[in-house]
């Protein structure tokens, strides 16, 4: 979920300079879209004082049959054991959730992007 945060107001200061809508800086910074124009608004924002969050790879491995290991760089880690029906979430190593008794797609999902949220909203010092 990598994307380029700006005020407000760079946001609109991007719209005149492109001569485009807030709508397409905001696609042009969270990545939705990535041509020349989107890629010298993602500069011209980091020039103003933007800054990148986000941005790790979400990678996912299957180590053995019925585990799935998903990794957000090096702070999260969430294990799946589909013959438990388990989810363990670690956080910087320490295991922060366990959820036990199934869980649909969409739940997982959600459990998934807040974890990230979680991370990407703690990686700017």
């Amino acid at each position: 979920m990598k994307r380029i945060v700006v005020s407000k107001d760079t946001v609109r200061l991007l719209a005149q300079v492109f001569e485009v809508t807030n709508m397409t800086v905001y696609r042009a910074l969270n990545y939705s879209v990535n041509n020349e124009r989107a890629t010298r608004i993602r500069k011209l924002a980091l020039d103003k004082g933007g800054y990148v969050l986000g941005g790790e790879e979400l990678e996912t491995i299957f180590p053995t049959t019925g585990i799935m290991v998903q990794t957000y760089g090096d702070r999260l880690r969430i294990v799946m054991d589909m013959e438990a029906d388990t989810v363990i979430v670690f956080l910087n190593g320490e295991e922060v959730s366990r959820h036990k008794g199934g869980m649909t797609v969409p739940e997982y999902m959600r459990l998934q992007q807040l974890y990230i949220r979680k991370v990407d909203a703690t990686t700017r010092e």
